[in-house]
């Protein structure tokens, strides 16, 4: 698996026995989506491994994925775990959100 998803083997085994965050980053989950998919593992069982997402993303308005593409290696990370930070966070506080006055299940 490490072979097709061109991470070496070390790489491989730290998000296979180490990795804690509640989430696998996006770009990780889709390339091993693509190595499964071939095997018959739909590709959405796989993203959600990368945490919830906006069913219609809207427009790049202000160029985000260009902007991205040219922080250094250093940013990109400190960025990606800045915003799966604001996920996780997210999650949590809806699964510990108490009902609001007059609110009911």
């Amino acid at each position: 698996m490490a072979e097709a998803l061109e991470l070496s083997k070390g790489k491989y085994e730290h998000y296979e026995t180490r990795f804690k965050k509640p989430y696998l980053p996006a770009d990780l989950a889709e390339k091993i989506a693509n190595a499964l998919a071939a095997k018959g593992i739909p590709t959405e069982d796989v993203m959600a491994l990368a945490g919830p997402t906006a069913p219609d993303v809207p427009a790049d308005t202000l160029n985000l994925a260009g902007r991205y593409s040219q922080l250094s290696p250093v940013r990109q990370r400190a960025l990606r775990d800045l915003l799966e930070a604001l996920e996780a966070a997210e999650v949590l506080g809806q699964a510990t959100k108490k009902p609001e006055l007059g609110e009911r299940d």
